[in-house]
């Protein structure tokens, strides 16, 4: 190992109001004592506070095999990702991705492809793109169905696209395949 780099120092001041409980609910709670609350951690889990400096300090430093940073690198595959997919799905750009893509954007579904019942931040039941691409394939995505506008009753369906130094082709691959079987199932029963 390396040498230890000095921690920022932290503090937290808490101001409430009586009766006082500890902020992050766990082991008893509610017991109206934040003293006996906060004496035991149980499952709070302060590891992503302490881990924090280290994980931000990797970021910074993360380098792809080609030198690239990891914004770069993201930019770049989300881009390759977007083409890809595209491509398989037979879709245009849902936007002017030169002057949006960072490393998250909305790639637009193949036609055929019931996402009447995925509506955007809201669960979905079992029958939803979301949900069977979770459950059968593994693949878990943001899915949305958009009006192009208030008199149209079609839907368009768009898939929430990030890329991280960890995704990989065969995340994207996986992901393809799942909506083009889908898209196919849905257009039999319908």
């Amino acid at each position: 190992g390396g040498a230890r780099r000095p921690r920022a120092p932290t503090c937290t001041a808490l101001y409430a109001r009586v009766p006082l409980s500890h902020v992050v609910p766990s082991w008893d709670a509610g017991d109206s004592n934040v003293v006996r609350e906060s004496r035991w951690p149980g499952t709070r889990d302060f590891g992503a506070a302490v881990s924090l400096t280290d994980a931000v300090a990797y970021a910074q430093t993360w380098r792809s095999v080609d030198g690239l940073d990891t914004a770069t690198y993201n930019r770049a595959g989300l881009r390759d990702a977007a083409d890809t997919l595209k491509r398989a799905w037979g879709v245009d750009a849902a936007y002017d991705e030169a002057e949006c893509f960072t490393s998250m954007g909305m790639i637009r579904l193949p036609d055929g492809l019931d996402v009447a019942r995925d509506v955007p931040g809201v669960p979905s039941g079992p029958a939803s793109v979301r949900s069977r691409l979770r459950d059968r394939y593994g693949v878990e995505a943001a899915v949305g169905g958009f009006r192009k506008s208030t008199s149209e009753s079609r839907l368009e369906g768009y898939v929430r696209l990030s890329h991280a130094c960890y995704t990989t082709d065969d995340d994207i691959a996986r992901l393809r395949d799942a909506v083009l079987d889908l898209a196919d199932e849905d257009r039999r029963r319908l």
